[in-house]
């Protein structure tokens, strides 16, 4: 019987982000493979210590016996695999698992190592010096330090690790025609798949509505997110908007939101009056703000996919998104673009996204599409769980 090892030691909730697109994509993943048979497999997940589902979605992966379970500390752990087998490891970015591949090459030599690489986010670098606002103490005066250690991080350290860990994965899958571009760039002489992301299944029941309009902001403590120059936007909006929006951003808290409206361009009073912040929510209260938005802002500076829109698309949502990195690659014409580095811009999108009748054409074509999506995901799940079974 062949063995398929999958990695989930790096698809948990880290600490101060709970809920995380890694750990969304592991999970989905596991869910619909149990969905199928393949004779002659088994299935074993490398699962950390001490590890305890947060959702009955996990509890019925992690509990339900379609997987064996083997509980490791990292893939840094001497692993000894079984012959022949498959590792699938489809969450890769930590420089201590990109290190670890040699090893686990070279004392499993007879193992296939299949990888899912969702960005290459050691590569971007163009946040611009207003990020200093996320930042307090010291990180917020010496930020003008941030690109030259960067470049010196990612000269001589990150891009050696990855480049010298891609000559033992066998396949890659990533998540955008973007994406791929940046792995080959390191050198990968393997197979390279594009992937399209699958949302993570909910089980929610809940139909509340909410009575505001209001604008859906998510995961706001990233820098790369780009809440800082939304926020100013958003400030632009109100001084004209007659329909009373709100913003509701969540991954944020009252501290951090404090440290963005010190930015000066950013009015407090409307901050104070029109922004609703939240922690991470859980995947039922965050169904309910995409099932209730009238749009999402997706105004990020970069991505190795954009989950977030199509999340909001599951539910009939369109958005206002970036046209930068892979953003495009989601929804292609179904979204609004703007441009995340240009306030006015994203304030033109904010005008017209608030049109009814704009709004509703893009309901109409997210309603058209959006079963095509469906089946993309299908499919591409298909050829995925094709090469790590092999």
């Amino acid at each position: 019987m062949k063995t398929v090892y999958i990695d989930c030691t790096g698809s948990v909730p880290i600490k101060g982000q709970p809920f995380h697109g890694g750990a969304n994509y592991t999970h989905s993943l596991l869910f619909e493979l149990q969905k199928r048979e393949f004779p002659g497999l088994e299935f074993v997940l490398l699962l950390p210590f001490e590890y305890t589902p947060i959702d009955t979605v996990e509890e019925s992966v992690y509990t339900g016996g379609y997987y064996k379970i083997i509980h490791v500390n990292s893939l840094s752990d001497d692993l000894k695999l079984n012959e022949n087998s498959t590792l699938f490891m489809p969450l890769l970015y930590r420089q201590e698992d990109i290190r670890a591949l040699k090893n686990i090459k070279q004392t499993n030599p007879t193992v296939k190592l299949v990888a899912t690489i969702h960005d290459m986010r050691h590569l971007f670098n163009r946040y611009g010096y207003i990020s200093r606002f996320y930042y307090t103490g010291l990180i917020h005066y010496i930020y003008f330090l941030q690109k030259p250690v960067w470049w010196f991080n990612n000269k001589f350290i990150l891009t050696p690790a990855f480049k010298n860990g891609f000559r033992f994965v066998d396949t890659i899958f990533t998540d955008s025609n973007y994406s791929l571009q940046k792995i080959m760039e390191h050198g990968f002489s393997g197979d390279i798949i594009p992937h399209y992301l699958t949302p993570k299944p909910r089980v929610s029941n809940d139909t509340t509505k909410d009575n505001n309009r209001y604008f859906l902001f998510v995961s706001g403590n990233r820098v790369v997110k780009n809440l800082l120059r939304t926020l100013t936007a958003f400030c632009m909006f109100k001084k004209t908007d007659d329909k009373d929006y709100y913003l509701y951003v969540t991954g944020i808290d009252k501290q951090m939101l404090s440290n963005l409206v010190r930015y000066k361009k950013i009015n407090k009073e409307i901050v104070e009056k029109w922004v609703r912040i939240s922690g991470y929510v859980t995947d039922e209260e965050l169904d309910r703000l995409y099932r209730n938005c009238s749009a999402l802002l997706f105004t990020s500076l970069a991505e190795g996919f954009g989950l977030p829109i199509l999340e909001a698309a599951r539910h009939g949502r369109p958005s206002i998104s970036s046209y930068t990195t892979s953003i495009p690659e989601v929804l292609g014409s179904c979204t609004y673009y703007v441009d995340p580095y240009d306030v006015k811009s994203m304030l033109r999108g904010m005008e017209h996204m608030t049109q009814e009748h704009i709004l509703k054409q893009y309901e109409a074509w997210l309603s058209e599409y959006y079963p095509v999506i469906e089946q993309r995901i299908k499919i591409d799940l298909d050829v995925l769980f094709h090469h790590i079974t092999i």
